[in-house]
C-alpha cells in the first residue's frame, strides 16, 4: 500500500520525466527547422547559379 508521501514522490518523478520528454521533442523540432533552413538556403544558392 502506497502512502501519500510515496504517491507525491512518484507524481514528482512523473512530472520531471514528462518535462524531459517535452524538452527532447522541442530539441528535435529545433534541429529539424535548422536543417530545413539550411536546405532552403542551399536550394536558393543553387538556383542563383542556374
Amino acid at each position: 500500500m502506497n502512502t501519500t508521501k510515496e504517491i507525491r514522490k512518484l507524481r514528482k518523478e512523473v512530472r520531471s520525466l514528462q518535462d524531459e520528454v517535452r524538452a527532447m521533442r522541442y530539441e528535435r523540432l529545433d534541429q529539424l527547422i535548422a536543417d530545413m533552413k539550411t536546405a532552403a538556403r542551399d536550394m536558393l544558392e543553387a538556383s542563383r547559379v542556374l
